[in-house]
């Protein structure tokens, strides 16, 4: 009966539906072009998956078991909007957005924003891991909501299993479970109740987080391997003797409010000088500044007409406050070494306002019959469609680059591929062949002229933005034969070639042909 009336519920289409096509307005460049740049161009055959097991992710490999491993952009997306289609889902029910209009801004935020246009320019072969991993997060607060000790289990190893895909959507779990704290406290007057249920969110996300540490372990003795010490593995979370606690606390604030306050800017025309340049970030910043305030007077307004008591306020106060730590703790975990794929938490704060919003419009209608939206909540609502907007002129304009900057690298690799043939002496597919530094810090490669503030986590000037995406693009794009090894850095007279195109950058160097891609 309950399947019946669950799929009866129109919310539910929208809610698919509005991430869908959203999906396709932003990201559907990307997923039917073949523009592959930074690691995506480096794991167009995605066989990295002992390094993800030594970073944390050991969810990973299991993953690419059912969907392969290519990264096949069509599939990639569709999937991933399906991941995040069945998160927004559970979100809308489980803050009770029931407008249509709150639906389709929900699926908008989590479909439009800077980690997915990262994710999809140059990670392309991790999207759809995130997003299941935002899935496993999502559905780990449902279950652990629920009463049954069967499904608090289940919850518990969702945030585990989510953790072993992508760490940093342990934020989003952690905001949503401090969304609910507070909206309980507003519309629930049983505070010993409310605060129960934040000790079991506390209790589960420990638990989790050690079942995921034990399952990590396992694992990596299992198949004797050893934990990555690079800056985004976890062999160091937790240590945190050289550093400055209060510090780091204050500059995960600061980040928190950053990334939100300076997102990715699409290029528009410069009309007057600098009035269109200096136009988009006022609106931008002055549209999350509202949207915060509007936050906290709208958790005042269901208050004083609930007619709560002392400690309800200073409850909700605390949580409000400690609320970008929770959405962007990652910054504190990782000591400051996070980049734009792992703020996907940040972004839940639209969403929280979005069912502030809608509590707000049904404790008025329940209390004073008032159901009408003041002018300044209409205008907080179309900033937020504006920050949606932006975000999807951004993601085609980024893509279209990715794709420009295919073809200047297709055009240069060319060339090389055209002179390591003259040489005297070249012997396809056995002469040793070289390339020194990358195409990225060619001093003779601009970034293409007009679209330098169009950047992205990963994307350099050329879609070989570092050494050996030279390599997977002449594995991946080209049917040449060539016998590929390394140069030798200290090698004096390699440091010695100029670079190329210029007389002397392609030359032999001992038994080896040496291309001088930069110094």
């Amino acid at each position: 009966m309950k399947a019946k009336t669950f799929l009866k519920d129109k919310n539910i289409y929208v809610a698919l539906i509005s991430v869908f096509v959203f999906g396709m307005i932003a990201h559907g460049y990307r997923f039917v072009d073949l523009a592959f740049g930074g690691d995506s161009m480096l794991m167009i055959v995605q066989d990295d998956y002992l390094w993800q097991v030594s970073l944390g992710r050991f969810m990973q490999p299991l993953l690419l078991m059912l969907r392969g491993g290519m990264e096949t952009p069509l599939l990639i997306g569709f999937l991933s909007m399906l991941w995040i289609g069945l998160s927004a889902l559970i979100i809308i029910r489980m803050l009770n957005i029931k407008s249509y209009l709150g639906i389709i801004l929900t699926a908008g935020i989590m479909v439009c924003n800077t980690v997915l246009t990262s994710a999809n320019a140059a990670f392309l072969g991790w999207l759809d891991l995130y997003a299941v991993a935002l899935l496993l997060a999502v559905l780990g607060v449902r279950l652990i909501d629920k009463d049954k000790i069967w499904q608090i289990i289940l919850g518990i190893l969702c945030i585990a299993l989510s953790l072993g895909t992508y760490q940093s959507y342990l934020f989003v779990a952690v905001g949503l479970m401090m969304f609910i704290i507070i909206r309980e406290l507003y519309s629930n007057s049983d505070i010993k109740k409310t605060l129960l249920k934040a000790l079991r969110y506390v209790a589960s996300l420990l638990i989790g987080g050690g079942i995921y540490y034990l399952l990590w372990k396992l694992i990596l003795k299992s198949i004797h391997l050893g934990a990555a010490e690079s800056y985004n593995g976890i062999a160091d979370v937790g240590n945190y003797s050289n550093t400055s606690i209060f510090g780091l606390i204050g500059l995960t604030y600061k980040k928190f409010f950053e990334f939100l306050c300076k997102p990715g800017l699409f290029i528009h025309p410069d009309m007057e000088g600098r009035l269109a340049g200096s136009f988009w970030p006022l609106v931008l910043l002055f549209a999350n500044i509202l949207i915060f305030l509007m936050i906290i007077e709208l958790i005042i307004i269901i208050n004083i007409i609930t007619k709560k008591g002392l400690w309800a306020y200073i409850l909700q106060a605390l949580i409000v406050i400690l609320l970008p730590f929770g959405l962007g703790g990652v910054t504190f975990i990782s000591k400051g070494l996070i980049h734009p794929l792992m703020i996907y938490g940040s972004y839940m704060i639209y969403i929280f306002f979005i069912a502030v919003m809608e509590d707000y419009l049904q404790v008025a209608a329940d209390k004073t019959k008032d159901i009408h939206l003041s002018a300044v909540q209409i205008m907080v609502m179309v900033l937020l469609g504006i920050l949606i907007w932006n975000n999807i002129v951004y993601s085609n304009q980024v893509y279209l680059k990715r794709a420009l900057q295919e073809n200047v690298v297709k055009t240069t690799m060319t060339s090389i591929l055209d002179d390591i043939k003259e040489v005297e002496g070249y012997v396809p597919g056995i002469t040793p062949v070289a390339f020194y530094g990358d195409l990225d810090s060619n001093e003779y490669i601009f970034d293409i002229d007009g679209t330098e503030l169009l950047t992205v986590y990963g994307m350099g000037k050329t879609s070989l933005s570092y050494q050996g995406t030279d390599y997977a693009y002449i594995k991946y794009y080209t049917s040449e034969r060539i016998n590929l090894t390394r140069a030798e850095y200290n090698n004096p007279d390699v440091i010695a070639m100029p670079q190329y195109p210029n007389q002397g950058s392609i030359g032999f160097v001992g038994d080896v042909l040496v291309i001088k891609l930069s110094d």
